[in-house]
């Protein structure tokens, strides 16, 4: 019978420790993707300063992989673990785009991509201060919770 709760502790244990790195890791994944999509709109700016192409095309090559734009509304995949309001600034960002001349498109992809920038410096700056705990947290609340069973 012990052998068997050891089991059972240990496999608490590894659950709660797996969920905690999975939490750790979508704070990297969303650092990551805020930084693919910083770039994406570099891309943008220098696809519309060369001109003559459609801008909806522009808008499909430049966004990465895991994100489309429906014309309204950005949407995102789960793996790219972006938060809504991460969505929301790529969608205003995305939706008027190219209804003004080229330097006015130009100035708008600048600014956008000063708050991308933001919203990434912040992003980072949550993997620095709670990647390490949330996988603490995990295998402590996994012993915690096996040793609650024992």
């Amino acid at each position: 019978m012990g052998a068997i709760k050891l089991i059972g502790c240990m496999l608490i244990i590894l659950c709660c420790g797996f969920f905690g790195v999975r939490l750790a890791a979508s704070l990297k994944q969303r650092a990551k993707s805020l930084t693919e999509i910083s770039l994406a709109v570099d891309t943008l700016s220098a696809n519309i300063s060369l001109g003559g192409r459609d801008i909806d095309l522009l808008i499909d090559e430049a966004l990465p992989t895991g994100l489309t734009f429906n014309g309204q509304r950005v949407f995102a995949e789960k793996n790219l673990s972006l938060r809504s309001e991460d969505c929301q600034l790529v969608s205003d960002f995305l939706k008027d785009l190219g209804m003004a001349d080229t330097a006015s498109v130009i100035k708008r992809c600048n600014s956008y991509k000063e708050l991308i920038v933001l919203q990434q410096k912040k992003a980072q700056r949550e993997v620095e201060e709670r990647y390490r705990l949330y996988i603490i947290c995990g295998f402590i609340s996994g012993i915690t919770l096996s040793l609650l069973w024992w």
